[in-house]
């Protein structure tokens, strides 16, 4: 049930990764302005698994993922280049932040558990997900019933870094929830969500 990425589109471009090592153009990032890439991917993948597999019953299947990353690039000296995931907390306030757009393939989607309690799921990401198809299903309720054939959720969310160095980890929090707090446009990322065709 892992995520496989069909295709990556990126609208990185060498002009990124030229500010983020010359100062002299931008502020140069630090390690504790992001999460990685891979942690917040991680964290993703864990989120849409926990999801489907409490899938909500009537709901169409998850057909397609889509996210955008405000990132940055690092680089301190001797090290490689790192892309960070801008982060609550960061303290490098740039203009020179990069836009990564991920198209996943969905992890698999688990037959529809009868009655799924959103505030049941551990991930608050996954609380998100499922409570946006509880609450459109409940609005589908009167008479007659209209068929959903395709839904698009986006929620927006913020990363809070956990850990250091190369042993970092993320948590998502859809934006709205407690300890979010006011965010700059680069500390803000978007999963969207396709169900059904």
């Amino acid at each position: 049930m892992s995520l496989k990425i069909s295709v990556v589109r990126s609208t990185l471009i060498l002009i990124s990764l030229i500010c983020a090592a010359a100062p002299v153009w931008g502020q140069q990032a630090d390690d504790e302005d992001g999460a990685t890439l891979e942690a917040v991917v991680q964290a993703i993948r864990e989120s849409l698994v926990e999801a489907q597999t409490n899938n909500v019953e009537g709901f169409p299947a998850l057909s397609a993922v889509n996210m955008t990353l405000n990132t940055t690039v690092t680089k301190k000296a001797g090290a490689k280049f790192k892309f960070l995931v801008f982060s609550i907390g960061a303290t490098t306030q740039t203009d020179n932040s990069s836009s990564l757009e991920l198209q996943m393939a969905p992890p698999v989607t688990q037959s529809a558990v009868s009655s799924v309690d959103p505030d049941k799921l551990k991930k608050t990401l996954a609380k998100a997900i499922a409570a946006a198809k509880v609450s459109i299903l409940n609005a589908n309720s009167g008479t007659p019933k209209l068929i959903t054939k395709k839904v698009i959720i986006e929620i927006k969310f913020a990363v809070a870094r956990e850990g250091s160095g190369d042993l970092n980890t993320a948590s998502l929090l859809p934006i709205g929830i407690e300890g979010t707090g006011k965010l700059s446009k680069n500390q803000v990322h978007s999963l969207k969500l396709t169900f059904g065709t």
